[in-house]
């Protein structure tokens, strides 16, 4: 029995691919099966001779023992047009009668090129081969709107943002990333890990007919540790109400991931800026469904809540606001009548809720006798003056 030797022609990338995704796996044919043994195969980069990573044959990164054809699955997100070669240890692998291959140690033996790399998200949407795409999901509850304890919300796993506001990170485990994800950072610089537990939104699908969208968030319940969280009361002995509560996904891809979650450390595309959608915000109308194994949460926009009433501020032509009330804050000593006419006491004043009568009360009386209202100092009038314009 001879040594075995690989057959290049049959291995992937070849020498001349000048195409491969940065996130190509390596795959070694060899003219007879082999067994890993010891050793480590190396990945450099060409133009400084940098090691990228270096992978332990006796890994899970490398499979197909046995077999003729191995395959090498690098943890690092490669950069973009950029040359590498393999070097292999002549330990790495033998064939049964426990002749070894003899490795390489030639730069020029096996090297390929990967493909320009999209540098935005935008680029990476109108790539023929995208980067695989991640789901990530934060939970927002409210200390005024859900009843909720921050401290609580604390142990129960959540991030405190501020004095109001507490945050569950979720993220389902999907194209092969089982753990953790670390994508973008908090505001001292902490990076944002997302928990790897089941959960899945759906139901976006848009009509011409004018219904917006209810999506359903249906999040694992191992345990009924959802089920605990919604029965859990704060100080004022008061139950949380999930009600109103943000559900934000975002939705990025995997290169763009931060260079924590892969094994080498590096990530030379990590972009936590890299999303599909800056604000892409639903919030929970109802609890759709709850049993052992989920909770289902149907989501509404923020057009759909049901019990809001739109429009808050009709628009007309009069200002709304309660005179001298706290959204009107007029103060001063000058008094006018209802048809803005002005008079001496303020048993008199009575605001005609017209632009005018905001206009005089706020306003500056200049040499000439016009009223002056600086840009600093908007008026703060409520109504709309251009509302009776016919289009």
């Amino acid at each position: 029995m001879t040594a075995p030797t690989l057959t290049r022609a049959s291995s992937t990338p070849l020498n001349s691919d000048i195409n491969v995704s940065t996130e190509t796996n390596i795959v070694l044919v060899f003219d007879q099966a082999v067994d890993v043994e010891s050793g480590n195969v190396v990945l450099y980069k060409d133009s400084d001779d940098s090691v990228v990573e270096t992978i332990a044959v006796t890994s899970g990164q490398v499979t197909g023992t046995g077999t003729t054809t191995i395959t090498i699955n690098p943890s690092v997100v490669l950069e973009g047009n950029t040359k590498y070669y393999l070097l292999i240890d002549a330990t790495a692998f033998d064939n049964s009668g426990s002749e070894s291959y003899a490795g390489i140690t030639n730069p020029s033996e096996f090297f390929f090129r990967t493909t320009v790399v999209p540098k935005t998200i935008q680029e990476q949407i109108q790539s023929l081969e995208p980067s695989a795409v991640i789901e990530l999901f934060q939970l927002h509850v409210y200390v005024d709107i859900n009843n909720v304890d921050l401290s609580a919300m604390v142990d129960n796993g959540a991030i405190e943002l501020d004095s109001n506001t507490a945050v569950f990170y979720y993220y389902a485990g999907t194209n092969e990333l089982y753990a953790d994800i670390k994508f973008g950072t908090h505001a001292d610089g902490t990076e944002i890990t997302y928990q790897a537990i089941p959960c899945e939104i759906d139901g976006f699908k848009r009509t011409t007919t004018g219904t917006l969208p209810r999506p359903t968030f249906t999040i694992a319940n191992a345990n009924s540790a959802m089920s605990s969280l919604l029965q859990t009361t704060n100080s004022a002995g008061k139950t949380i109400n999930i009600l109103g509560a943000k559900v934000q996904r975002v939705r990025t891809c995997k290169k763009f991931l931060n260079a924590s979650n892969f094994t080498g450390g590096s990530n030379a595309t990590a972009d936590p800026t890299a999303i599909f959608e800056a604000d892409d915000s639903w919030y929970i109308d109802r609890i759709a469904s709850e049993n052992l194994n989920a909770i289902s949460f149907e989501l509404a926009t923020k057009l759909d809540l049901t019990n809001v009433r739109l429009p808050k501020r009709q628009i007309m032509e009069y200002c709304p606001f309660k005179y001298k009330g706290e959204a009107c804050g007029y103060t001063g000593a000058k008094y006018f009548d209802i048809d803005d006419n002005e008079v001496s006491t303020e048993a008199e004043d009575v605001c005609g809720h017209r632009h005018e009568s905001c206009k005089k009360r706020f306003g500056f009386t200049d040499r000439y006798g016009q009223i002056v209202v600086f840009a600093n100092k908007p008026l703060p009038f409520g109504g709309f003056p251009g509302a009776r314009l016919q289009m």
